[in-house]
């Protein structure tokens, strides 16, 4: 299936243009693609659509108005135009990870609140088990975690982070630590991914 914050095809007609980039519905481009919104509002309906049986999803292009990639486009695209270098937009990261995912176990990653915070777990190719998560408000959210193993690392897509990994498509692996405490602080609309095992 395919599924997306942008509006492709309107029944009802074409959608409309956006160019002045307003946050809204029916709309043909929506800025909130671009932002962290984006990457976690995928991050979730990727979740929902594993947890419901569907095989595959569609939850970007590669570039143009519903990209992962920035690239110009006939309407002002702020920040991200005036980059002057390649870069990638938060939700990126968000099906890069998921792309490892494809063919993998779901492993049972139940947020206590759904509505508040998103999770997704896979087991990855050398028996490891990624644990994604997405802070689906507009403010910080503490979560307390389950006991994990002592080499977990976490990487994080927030506000502090958001523009390195504009420009790194690596950034959530290149940039991991080492989990230190079981409670954490997921920022508004941020990402986290946690690697644990080998």
């Amino acid at each position: 299936i395919a599924s997306g914050l942008g509006l492709d095809i309107n029944p009802g007609g074409d959608p409309a243009p956006n160019a002045d980039n307003g946050r809204g519905t029916m709309v043909r481009m929506d800025p909130r693609h671009r932002g962290l919104f984006g990457a976690a509002w995928t991050l979730a309906s990727i979740g929902e659509a594993a947890r419901g049986g569907v095989a595959a999803i569609g939850p970007a292009a590669l570039a143009g108005e519903f990209g992962i990639v920035h690239r110009r486009l006939p309407y002002d695209q702020p920040w991200f135009d005036d980059l002057g270098s390649t870069a990638v937009y938060p939700v990126y990261h968000v099906v890069a990870g998921m792309a490892r995912a494809a063919g993998r176990s779901l492993v049972e990653a139940t947020s206590s609140d759904r509505t508040r915070i998103a999770a997704l777990a896979y087991r990855a190719a050398n028996d490891a088990t990624s644990l994604w998560l997405a802070n689906l408000r507009d403010y910080p959210q503490r979560v307390s975690l389950p006991d994990l193993d002592a080499n977990a690392r976490i990487g994080r897509l927030d506000e502090s982070t958001f523009e390195a990994a504009a420009t790194d498509p690596a950034f959530l692996y290149a940039h991991a630590t080492a989990l230190a405490a079981r409670e954490i602080e997921i920022g508004a609309h941020g990402i986290v991914r946690i690697q644990m095992g080998r």
